[in-house]
């Protein structure tokens, strides 16, 4: 079959462990954008943590998408510029920030050169008992310098797309009800991987942002398929054609998922398109 568009998340889905694009996925994605398939990259990274990865893709040349900021900003690499974004407010921001206090979690914000921590220093631990320095990861993985403010409210003086937050993984599980019960309605919030947690405005997803491209795009769903490995792909998992979930992923997200592929170390992508 030919899609008309392919969307994937990255980091569990196109990405292998070390963080690459694998060689023969690569080749696949290339020759089938070719053929005149749109490629869209959907994650929760910020725009400029996705950037070369699109590049290496030659996304520019063949008008492909990406969502990022887990769905509040949507940017065309052909045209350079983003074509639908939705903040969280200042007040929000706050808000979010004042609550997240009585927890032991590390919220995260950026603008376009900084991520901004309270503690430079703060760890946390995943897999049981193995630390990770999760904050020099983020502040890597965007491409920002790390700075370092007392308080994080007083720092806010914009909107901001997400607020991010990391902990220990089996910590996170346990007060993953209170971080989101007073939000709700509010604003979207949850999982997006085992120790982090998100805060987005009211109708940002990754879901919802397809949407908003398609409307774009003046065309519909048909023939359009969705890689995903973590919570936060559910609502693109739902309104695509043909969904599949990695073999990496959990079994909650496998269970929206109309096929499962091999993982993202055994190039699930690629074996999958060619198949």
């Amino acid at each position: 079959m030919m899609y008309k568009m392919i969307l994937m998340d990255m980091d569990g889905t196109l990405l292998n462990s070390d963080k690459k694009i694998d060689n023969e996925t690569k080749n696949v994605l290339k020759k089938m954008q070719a053929a005149g398939t749109r490629i869209v990259l959907a994650s929760g990274r910020p725009t400029k943590g996705m950037y070369d990865y699109a590049l290496e893709l030659e996304m520019d040349r063949f008008d492909g998408y990406l969502i990022s900021y887990n769905g509040a900003c949507l940017y065309s690499m052909k045209e350079d510029r983003i074509i639908w974004d939705r903040y969280l407010q200042i007040n929000e921001v706050k808000e979010i920030l004042a609550h997240l206090e009585q927890f032991d979690v590390i919220p995260m914000l950026n603008d376009d050169r900084y991520m901004v921590v309270e503690d430079v220093f703060k760890t946390i631990e995943i897999e049981g008992d193995l630390t990770f320095n999760v904050i020099e990861y983020e502040s890597r993985g965007g491409g920002f310098l790390l700075f370092e403010q007392a308080s994080l409210q007083d720092w806010v003086k914009s909107p901001c797309y997400k607020v991010l937050v990391a902990g220990d993984e089996t910590y996170l599980q346990t007060v993953q009800d209170d971080l989101a019960l007073p939000f709700i309605q509010k604003y979207t919030c949850g999982f997006t991987g085992s120790f982090y947690y998100e805060y987005t405005a009211i109708g940002a997803d990754k879901g919802q942002a397809f949407d908003h491209l398609l409307d774009y795009l003046k065309t519909n769903n048909k023939e359009t398929i969705a890689f995903g490995d973590g919570m936060n792909d559910i609502s693109l998992l739902k309104r695509v054609s043909v969904s599949v979930a990695m073999e990496n992923a959990p079994q909650e997200v496998k269970h929206y998922a109309d096929y499962i592929c091999e993982s993202n170390d055994d190039q699930g992508i690629a074996k999958f398109l060619l198949k």
